[in-house]
């Protein structure tokens, strides 16, 4: 009976934290591979918002945020990993305030709301934390929070300034990223398509 149904805990690093299996084998949460695909685009996106702004190379928060999404690329399904990706992006973005763009203050929201999900499935619990119970924490949050933004975004576009490709920012702003992408379409008829698709 010793290769039966074999009751005890067991750690499992490679994708929670805290996370103690009774044993039995296929018991895998229906987040388990959301958590991996979320982290792993967590990660591309936090790498892609550094390339954008190299000066974070000259702070030490910088190269902690860079490592820390090489660390998760490499391995998506660590929750450990996620977790500090979440606190040195908080750290930089706090450490560089009030010098952020609007949409960084938004990622630095959603990193508070993540680790938040953590620390209060934390709270009161002797079993466990993996990846698929925080994703269901803080997913739906994260959804609100989207939802929200452009709702709000949308909401202030709708006035004739916004929609008038004379005056239109939308407009300049696609001119101006044109002008440095040569491949995108110029000419007068791309102004309504910069409105309307930016709604």
């Amino acid at each position: 009976m010793s290769g039966s149904r074999r009751i005890g805990r067991s750690w499992r690093s490679d994708d929670s934290l805290l996370l103690m299996s009774d044993g039995r084998q296929g018991d895998r949460d229906a987040y388990g591979d959301s958590f991996r695909v979320f982290a792993f685009a967590w990660a591309c996106m936090h790498m892609i918002e550094l390339l954008a702004w190299p000066f974070w190379m000259l702070a030490p928060w910088g190269w902690l945020v860079f490592l820390s999404c090489c660390s998760v690329v490499l391995r998506p399904g660590s929750v450990r990993r996620l977790a500090l990706l979440v606190v040195a992006s908080l750290v930089k973005t706090f450490a560089e305030m009030p010098f952020v763009p609007n949409h960084v203050l938004l990622t630095w929201l959603q990193n508070g709301v993540i680790i938040g999900t953590f620390c209060v499935l934390s709270v009161g619990r002797r079993a466990s934390i993996d990846g698929g119970n925080w994703v269901a924490g803080f997913a739906p949050l994260l959804r609100a929070q989207v939802v929200t933004l452009y709702l709000s975004s949308v909401i202030q576009k709708l006035n004739w300034d916004y929609l008038d490709p004379a005056v239109s920012c939308a407009v300049g702003s696609y001119r101006q990223i044109a002008s440095d992408l040569r491949f995108l379409p110029a000419g007068e008829w791309v102004a309504y398509p910069a409105i309307y698709g930016s709604l």
